[in-house]
């Protein structure tokens, strides 16, 4: 019974609508004078799609059997002032660091719940000189300074 009625409730708006020629929005910008306008023409979707084109620039996180390499659950990277990368591979409860290359360069932090150890990090920071790493499990945050590798526990 219920079907019927919605149709029927419908139906006269629909057929309201029916016939009436579509308005475009006005798009129109007041700029102040002497303010350049650039307009582009509309391009065809088609057209747009065969001016693109990716290369790849750098794989991290590729390298068999070597461990320094691999990373399970990566949960963010930033690249620091320096051109490092800097990667939160989450599952391994670490932070993995490569250079500009994506050549490995050192580990930061472990599975555990002292200084420097990680039971769930969820977020990695740049800020400054400093590397800073939300750790869910451990409800802290640790930091380094991005030139070596003592971690220094912030609660």
């Amino acid at each position: 019974m219920r079907r019927p009625t919605l149709i029927f409730l419908f139906a006269p708006a629909i057929t309201a609508c029916a016939g009436q020629p579509l308005e475009f929005a006005d798009w129109t910008f007041a700029v102040a004078e002497g303010t350049e306008v650039v307009e582009y023409a509309p391009v065809l979707l088609a057209e747009r799609t065969e001016r693109i084109a990716l290369v790849q620039d750098l794989v991290i996180g590729e390298r068999g059997d070597d461990d320094n390499y691999r990373l399970y659950d990566a949960a963010g990277a930033k690249v620091d002032n320096t051109g490092n990368f800097w990667v939160l591979d989450a599952g391994n409860h670490r932070v993995q660091v490569f250079d500009h290359n994506g050549e490995y360069v050192r580990t930061l932090g472990r599975a555990g719940q002292g200084p420097g150890e990680f039971t769930r990090p969820r977020e990695l920071v740049i800020a400054g000189d400093r590397i800073v790493v939300s750790d869910a499990g451990n409800r802290r945050f640790s930091a380094w300074s991005a030139g070596n590798s003592a971690a220094v526990a912030v609660n």
